[in-house]
């Protein structure tokens, strides 16, 4: 098999050292990245060539659905190549993404699957899957771990993620010293079951990876403005789940827990760097 047949048989491109840190919670996250020759295309091109892959993987598509720019961007883009994907909102506490959710299932003719859980099994959740196995804060990853355990169940699905390598809190600047970020929670839905489900449709491939690294004309761009003229969607700023007083003090005790809070759990890289290591890669 060539590189892409290979990446798209086995995802296989990109990983990380998750396993090893759930077993030694003290080791650093790291990334293991295997690049393939690929194409350079715009980000629109790249888009189609993705919902195109997923398409060829012949399996029914479900799309973690939280109403922020990166989730209705994949379901939108998968919509478009007539792709059938179901949107899962997962509803627990409150956030103004979710009537973005709601909008854009209407908008496209689409009945979601809502799981609405109480604030009691998310924190449940939370310690269970995510603190205990993790001795991590990522409580947001919680969303697409219920996601991705509801969709295990159905035979020959795939559960598509909005996660991506780009720094993207709403109102920062995008600065060229920090472009390709990872954190280990990004990950944690990849490694919680055994049965791999979910796939990250901004990390698919690297011909849309690559494609959507901000140039210099981007300078001075916050990230909601880079995503709102690069996805051609509503501006937004990043906006953050609402608990119950009760609800975000026991998420606050539980984070007091972890053994290891100022351990480095990301990994950044400047534009610069990440057109260096993959630059050779492309193909002339």
């Amino acid at each position: 098999m060539n590189g892409i047949e290979k990446m798209l048989a086995n995802n296989s491109w990109f990983d990380t050292n998750l396993k090893q840190r759930f077993n030694d919670k003290s080791v650093d996250l790291s990334f293991i990245i295997n690049p393939y020759r690929f194409k350079t295309m715009t980000f629109d091109e790249a888009t189609d060539f993705t919902c195109q892959q997923l398409s060829d993987l012949n399996k029914q598509i479900f799309v973690s659905f939280s109403g922020g720019y990166d989730s209705e961007y994949a379901l939108r883009s998968l919509h478009r190549n007539s792709i059938i994907a179901t949107p899962i909102i997962v509803k627990c506490g409150q956030t103004d993404e979710l009537k973005y959710a709601y909008e854009t299932c209407k908008q496209l003719r689409l009945e979601p699957i809502i799981l609405e859980i109480s604030e009691n099994h998310f924190l449940d959740f939370f310690e269970e899957h995510v603190i205990n196995k993790f001795d991590s804060i990522g409580y947001n990853s919680v969303y697409n771990m219920i996601a991705a355990d509801y969709i295990s169940k159905i035979d020959n699905s795939i559960l598509v993620s909005g996660n991506h390598f780009l720094t993207s809190d709403g109102i920062d600047l995008i600065e060229d010293t920090e472009i390709f970020l990872g954190y280990d929670w990004d990950f944690y839905v990849d490694c919680f079951l055994e049965k791999k489900v979910n796939i990250n449709f901004f990390m698919y491939n690297l011909e849309i990876v690559y494609s959507i690294i901000p140039d210099n004309t981007s300078t001075g761009m916050t990230w909601a403005m880079f995503k709102h003229e690069k996805f051609k969607l509503k501006i937004r700023n990043k906006m953050r789940y609402r608990y119950t007083d009760e609800t975000q003090k026991k998420i606050n005790g539980l984070i007091r827990t972890i053994q290891y809070p100022n351990k480095k759990i990301k990994v950044a890289w400047s534009k610069n760097k990440f057109y260096e290591y993959f630059e050779k890669h492309k193909e002339l």
